[in-house]
């Protein structure tokens, strides 16, 4: 099904930027629009991102990509990483995802990243249909939402992507929830227990 194709051009363009994706992405934005998952505001919003993905050079979209992500743990696109951190719980959580992965006889592996990094997440989501994936993306919502919000507030583009994926859950964000994060207090964004027993399954 070509609609299952807008998570797997989304975890394209949140991997480290390559020449391959680079070159591909007039190809990619012209999918979205042909799939129709995403409205027409949604699309021209996300065309600021293509538009900047398409005009910069490759080596500084390397840079920033790796200033965002790879040096900032608020941002970190590893989804136990803002729930568990470095605790033993997330090797057993790492197992639950995989195994929710395997429960549709896939193993999943993106440049050997583990299991919990969105772009792997995104590639399991674009071999189910689109209300399966749309209500495991609604299982990490919050998450997704937190980063959105703190890719703003960095002034980076890659929050229209978040934003987007927001968009395709069928849940909306806990917005209390939210608020308290960003007033650093301590709240619970654990959703090991989805993993262990998927509702769509």
């Amino acid at each position: 099904m070509i609609i299952v194709k807008t998570y797997k051009i989304f975890s394209s363009l949140l991997v480290y930027p390559s020449k391959e994706v680079k070159d591909n992405v007039d190809l990619f934005f012209s999918i979205l629009k042909d799939v129709k998952l995403l409205p027409d505001f949604i699309l021209s919003s996300l065309s600021v991102f293509f538009s900047y993905f398409k005009e910069t050079d490759l080596i500084v979209l390397q840079e920033n990509y790796v200033s965002m992500f790879d040096r900032k743990k608020d941002l970190s696109l590893y989804l136990f990483e803002h729930i568990h951190g470095d605790s033993k719980e997330r090797g057993m959580a790492m197992v639950d995802l995989k195994n929710l992965y395997r429960s549709s006889d896939l193993d999943l592996d993106v440049n050997g990243e583990l299991p919990d990094y969105i772009p792997v997440f995104l590639e399991y989501l674009s071999t189910l249909s689109v209300e399966k994936s749309s209500i495991l993306l609604g299982e990490i919502i919050n998450i997704l939402v937190i980063i959105r919000k703190r890719l703003e507030l960095y002034e980076s583009l890659y929050y229209l992507i978040f934003s987007s994926l927001e968009y395709l859950s069928n849940v909306k964000p806990d917005n209390d929830l939210i608020k308290a994060v960003f007033s650093n207090k301590k709240i619970d964004l654990n959703i090991d227990k989805e993993w262990e027993d998927p509702k769509v399954f």
